[in-house]
């Protein structure tokens, strides 16, 4: 709901935005959106009814205790099945974090609310991507973007310091790295320009294979052009994926 009165024309515009693209996606781990209603005082976007709680609530409520591996990688695998599922039809979300990525729980789910599920050595959820405000849809897959725009912590180094510079799909492959991070460590990403030492951190826990460690060192690794860091994504998920010694609920990533 949003008051027309409260806002100017450019927060319209994301309005309007949100609405175009978000009513065209249907996938089972992005919020599903259902209706757009005006009237003489406010919008209305309405969307499927989730919990009221996201990944960060859910990390900040453990207090420091990271998650296991293979709750952190069943996350990983639905994060990226819908990222997937975006890319395929030309949209760059240009803002995965923590707090844009909620929790839904189904009937799999071991918990029903935040405190019990946090409490939880292997907590099952599914997670749905939210807000649509800051993306793009590129009228071409070989396109790009030309406003750089998002979360700072989540941003790679090599654009944070860039302006109207062109960025392509590659702006939601390093969050994503962030994200399995701070899943593995409790380690929530802060607004600094230091978080290009992060992935460093991972080395130090010796509870984590090395296909996790090396995931998120070659999907964070610093000053590498857009393209080069896509493939070392896909290179490292695809060995980390196949090679996993325990069964993972597999059909999501073809969603």
């Amino acid at each position: 709901m949003i008051e027309k009165s409260k806002i100017d024309d450019d927060i319209l515009q994301k309005v309007l935005n949100e609405q175009r693209i978000h009513q065209k996606l249907k996938h089972s781990h992005i919020v599903q959106y259902l209706n757009f209603i005006e009237d003489n005082e406010k919008y209305y976007l309405v969307m499927e009814l989730c919990q009221d709680f996201t990944l960060c609530h859910f990390l900040k409520e453990r207090e420091g205790r990271p998650l296991v591996e293979k709750t952190a990688l069943r996350i990983l695998h639905q994060l990226i099945s819908a990222v997937k599922y975006l890319h395929s039809n030309n949209i760059i979300h240009r803002d995965l974090k923590l707090t844009n990525i909620l929790i839904a729980l189904s009937h799999s789910s071991n918990s029903s609310s935040l405190a019990a599920l946090s409490q939880s050595n292997d907590p099952r959820f599914d997670i749905k991507i939210c807000d649509f405000g800051l993306a793009v849809e590129l009228s071409h897959p070989d396109d790009e973007a030309y406003t750089i725009c998002g979360t700072k912590a989540y941003l790679p180094p090599e654009l944070k310091n860039q302006g109207d510079e062109p960025c392509s799909f590659g702006l939601d492959i390093y969050p994503i790295g962030v994200i399995y991070e701070a899943l593995l460590t409790a380690d929530l990403p802060k607004e600094s320009n230091n978080n290009h030492h992060r992935p460093y951190k991972v080395q130090e826990n010796p509870d984590l294979s090395s296909l996790s460690k090396d995931f998120i060192l070659q999907t964070l690794r610093p000053s590498v052009s857009e393209s080069l860091r896509c493939i070392l994504f896909i290179a490292s998920f695809l060995i980390l994926y196949s090679s996993w010694p325990i069964k993972i609920e597999r059909k999501t990533i073809n969603n």
